[in-house]
């Protein structure tokens, strides 16, 4: 009985998590400039940023904000005074893991 319920919780808990990431709101990254999109990612830790229709990257501030087997790689977005700004950081598989 008791992993039943340990299996709930978990279940409950990711389901939350992934609703709330989905409800984060999307910034358009080509309609601000470089330095505000590193200040906007240092603030607030983690951006889902829009880049383009329906192209989206989650930019972070370090890998405090990745899921347990993931790691930052640099991953530059386009913003209004620059095609490649290094806003912050991308969370990916671990070089070496299997996706």
């Amino acid at each position: 009985m008791v992993r039943y319920s340990l299996a709930g919780a978990v279940i409950v808990t990711f389901a939350l998590l992934s609703g709330m990431a989905s409800s984060q709101p999307r910034i358009e990254s080509r309609q601000m400039t470089c330095d505000a999109a590193k200040r906007l990612v240092a603030a607030q830790g983690a951006v889902l940023f829009s880049l383009g229709p329906s192209v989206y990257e989650r930019i972070v501030r370090d890998d405090g904000f990745c899921m347990l087997g993931e790691a930052v790689y640099v991953h530059p977005i386009p913003t209004r005074d620059n095609p490649q700004c290094s806003a912050g950081l991308y969370c990916g598989n671990k070089k070496g893991l299997s996706k």
